[in-house]
């Protein structure tokens, strides 16, 4: 049964810790919106969002695909690009806006050969255009670039990770996958590239026959750790492989996290990591009833959500399914998913957290439809926003309208909020509590002291008036100190 819930400007929901903090929920691009001259919105594809709120829409209008970013127009179809000569756009897979705001993307190209119609682009500046050959140097020195999936993904140090396919002349096929990360300077327009999945390699005692080339089956944190799956020459259900970088974390035939089921299926399905690598994964365990074998999962042994539960938040209801859309995971090991009930609603939560599902009003609009499909949601690194596509009722028009809703969590991240405890040996250390005193400035200053980028990276200046205050550059240095002694000093609302 479809209820209904008004959510807009300043609306306070209540957190599994118990403390309020204002949401903030608005459309930020809908069905029949003009983009001039001559764009006018049917349909959406993909929605990206970064840790400042600037997002990314690509829509479709009977004038073409085109990009959107913070309200305006930045590429259409049909616009000629600096590289290849010749070349135009045609289509646009895989964007991801980076918390610097450059974006790193998959490009179809029309007008050019197609021996060279697609290329990975750094904004729209050609890194690597199809039929190239590739400089990884575990590749022979023949080996050319045939073409690259949907998977492609950006981070804040410009890595650009490609699941693409390769003619390596010594490898035995003809067509060979490969996941690559291309370390790109934008200033120089020069990369290097270091393959780090490919066919043929060995892992764990099988060798590599292909890769997940699902876009949800590709995730990358800022600051460079990557998951990704595989799968290997064994026998069936015993194959398939979860790696974060250079290290398989789950292996279908074996052990899970959940004591007593081991994995039975790995494949096709979604998973996400962040900087400290801890990660999130949708899983099929087993032995389990058919109707209770989905699970997603964090690397820390938690069940996020399993089919057949009481879903969070709605006590009548169980989840059904997850859908085939995409896990984002933040900085704080929160896990973004979407849950279908048996009450025919979809619920797009941030742990167990209910963020966004249909019957709720925005704008006074009724949502209808969550997209629990690829590229149908996301969360910035910080976990404050999120975006998500879906379908609403027209009171003049009907049903089947498509919109991008943007989610600001408002002061949810309180970045001083880091520890319940300064005893490394108590459960609470590292966890937020909701509370700013010692306990987090201590545990600042271990983790400071111990080099870990994922919690002490956090500006690349202490001055204020400055572009990068507040912004993580990937080195820990006095800067980090002094802005988090700026926010441990506000405290928290």
């Amino acid at each position: 049964m479809m209820h209904v819930r008004a959510l807009g400007s300043g609306l306070l929901v209540s957190l599994a810790s118990g403390h309020a903090l204002a949401q903030e929920t608005q459309m930020v691009v809908r069905y029949d919106d003009f983009f001039p001259p001559d764009r006018v919105v049917t349909s959406l594809d993909s929605v990206t969002v970064n840790n400042h709120g600037s997002w990314v829409v690509q829509a479709r209008a009977p004038a073409g695909v085109f990009l959107i970013r913070d309200g305006a127009v930045v590429a259409v179809a049909g616009q000629s690009v600096p590289a290849p000569p010749g070349g135009v756009i045609g289509f646009f897979s895989g964007a991801r806006l980076n918390n610097y705001g450059d974006i790193g993307h998959r490009l179809s190209l029309d007008n050019v050969p197609t021996s060279g119609d697609s290329g990975i682009y750094f904004n729209l500046s050609l890194v690597i255009q199809k039929g190239q050959f590739s400089i990884a140097p575990q590749f022979s020195s023949s080996t050319r670039w045939l073409g690259f999936f949907n998977a492609t993904r950006m981070n804040d140090l410009n890595q650009i990770f490609i699941m693409g396919s390769v003619d390596d002349p010594l490898i035995p096929t003809s067509v060979d996958r490969a996941l690559v990360r291309v370390d790109y300077d934008a200033a120089v327009g020069l990369y290097l590239e270091t393959a780090i999945a490919w066919e043929s390699q060995i892992i764990d005692g099988q060798a590599v026959v292909d890769l997940g080339t699902n876009p949800n089956q590709l995730s990358v944190s800022p600051n460079g750790r990557v998951m990704y799956f595989v799968d290997g020459d064994a026998p069936t259900f015993e194959d398939g492989m979860l790696m974060v970088d250079d290290q398989m974390v789950a292996r279908e035939g074996r052990p899970s996290l959940v004591p007593g089921l081991n994995y039975t299926l790995l494949a096709s399905r979604a998973h996400a990591v962040n900087d400290a690598g801890v990660w999130a994964a949708r899983v099929q365990l087993g032995p389990a009833d058919i109707s209770e074998d989905d699970f997603i999962l964090r690397s820390d042994g938690a069940v996020i959500a399993r089919e057949g539960m009481t879903a969070p938040g709605i006590p009548d209801a169980r989840i059904t399914g997850f859908g085939s859309g995409p896990l984002w995971i933040s900085d704080r090991g929160e896990v973004l998913w979407i849950g279908r009930l048996d009450t025919g609603d979809a619920v797009l939560y941030i742990g167990n957290q209910v963020l966004l599902q249909t019957g709720d009003l925005v704008e006074g609009l009724l949502i209808t439809r969550l997209y629990d499909l690829q590229e149908g949601y996301a969360l910035s690194s910080n976990g404050r926003f999120a975006i998500v596509r879906v379908e609403y009722f027209d009171p003049a028009f009907g049903p089947g309208r498509q919109a991008a809703v943007l989610i600001d969590r408002g002061d949810f991240a309180c970045i001083a909020d880091l520890s319940g405890s300064s005893d490394p040996n108590d459960p609470a250390y590292g966890v937020p509590d909701g509370n700013v005193d010692l306990s987090d400035f201590f545990y600042f200053l271990d983790q400071f002291v111990a080099g870990n980028l994922a919690v002490a990276d956090l500006t690349t200046t202490s001055d204020p008036n400055d572009p990068g205050y507040g912004i993580p550059d990937g080195v820990l240095d006095i800067s980090d100190f002094f802005y988090y002694l700026d926010r441990f000093v506000e405290g928290c609302p």
